[in-house]
């Protein structure tokens, strides 16, 4: 029977990789995971708790990381530790797997995870449009966290943090990835933007300012295409010819 799992350990004791891949093994099965990244990135070098990091992350995994995080920042070893994380995923079944970020609230540093983990490419998507509402970022193309209300002093420590992802940025990945292809605009979000943050609208707006810019075609052009409250519109069916 199709079942959306969730599991919550409230730690991490008894969260493993073979019950997340037990999870998800059949057809229709989906599972969301909460994952204490502040107590296991604690719990990473603790010679009595390895076992339990053995059964998360596999044992050669677990090593590796250990030497892989020595001397980074925290913010490199925030990205490493779910990056491997992702790739154990993977290998257990779970072809798409996507992290929203809960950030503590006594400063900018991550308490928890919660980890979207399916084989459905269509799952995936339908998850990543739901993250995507449910953030806090306020950046146009957001970083899938949710932050908690804080006081007006901290929230100016966040600045301007520079972030990778941008349009700027996914109109020239389109240019690049879709080079020579005809691909209808579904095709382009849900072949090219798996494992980024975009979501279809900013698929929709990088599509717009290239076709303005006459570097795509589309075979329903601008000018014959409805604008309902001013907003040219761009169905996901109409076919985007990039050049060679």
């Amino acid at each position: 029977m199709p079942t959306l799992f969730f599991i919550d350990p409230w730690g991490y004791k008894g969260l493993s990789l073979d019950l997340i891949g037990t999870a998800i093994k059949s057809w229709g099965c989906d599972c969301i995971f909460f994952f204490n990244y502040n107590r296991i990135n604690q719990a990473l070098p603790i010679s009595s708790v390895e076992p339990l990091m053995n059964d998360l992350f596999g044992v050669s995994r677990v090593n590796h990381l250990r030497q892989m995080v020595t001397g980074l920042s925290p913010d490199e070893r925030q990205e490493t530790i779910i990056g491997e994380l992702i790739i154990a995923l993977k290998e257990v079944g779970g072809e798409h797997a996507l992290p929203f970020e809960f950030e503590s609230q006594h400063g900018e540093r991550p308490s928890h995870y919660i980890i979207f983990v399916s084989k459905s490419k269509r799952g995936y998507l339908m998850m990543k449009d739901i993250m995507f509402g449910l953030s806090s970022d306020d950046n146009e193309v957001k970083r899938f966290g949710y932050v908690p209300v804080r006081s007006p002093q901290l929230s100016l420590l966040l600045g301007d943090y520079d972030r990778p992802y941008s349009i700027p940025a996914l109109r020239k990945l389109l240019m690049n990835v879709c080079a020579g292809r005809s691909l209808t605009v579904k095709q382009v979000y849900e072949d090219f933007t798996i494992d980024t943050p975009y979501v279809m609208k900013h698929v929709k707006d990088a599509i717009k300012q290239l076709e303005v810019e006459k570097l795509v075609e589309i075979n329903i052009p601008a000018e014959f295409r409805r604008k309902p409250k001013g907003i040219l519109s761009l169905a996901d069916h109409l076919t985007v010819t990039f050049p060679p």
